[in-house]
């Protein structure tokens, strides 16, 4: 399953989640998150990789960005009751990142809220954290990422 935009992502998660207070919330603030995830993305295709791991991707909302370049995303979510979109190249696993984080150390690992909110940078296994970065004025601000190089555990 390819999607093309926000909006038929929603379509779609319309159909497949019975409580739709999410998608509410979600939809007020999509075009800010719909913004952060563009960003990410394109920080993300310089690296050429062949999947990315979004840590806290609630239900896997933005997914279709990177599977529409080719690129595998996994998300991880620990929340309760999430009934996340899982189509080709979207995958969800539904866990706490620290039991889990061990098997994507070679990955590129972007967040747009989780990590440094929840869990601390100094946290994440990786080769390079990419998250949402806003820059600007307090009159216009620009949606942008930044990139963190990890160090490796020895």
């Amino acid at each position: 399953m390819s999607f093309n935009n926000l909006k038929e992502v929603t379509q779609y998660f319309s159909k497949v989640n019975k409580d739709n207070y999410y998608l509410d919330y979600i939809l007020e603030e999509g075009t800010v998150s719909l913004e952060w995830y563009q960003a990410i993305l394109e920080k993300v295709k310089k690296y050429n990789p062949k999947r990315v791991i979004d840590v806290g991707c609630g239900v896997n909302m933005f997914g279709y960005l990177f599977a529409n370049e080719g690129i595998e995303y996994i998300g991880i979510d620990e929340e309760k009751d999430l009934q996340p979109i899982i189509a080709d190249k979207i995958s969800f696993i539904h866990d706490n990142y620290y039991n889990v984080r061990e098997q994507f150390k070679d990955d590129i690992i972007i967040s747009c809220l989780c990590v440094g909110y929840l869990i601390p940078v100094k946290d994440v296994l990786g080769k390079v954290l990419i998250v949402n970065d806003l820059k600007g004025t307090k009159y216009k601000s620009i949606c942008t990422a930044k990139e963190i190089k990890l160090k490796k555990e020895k």
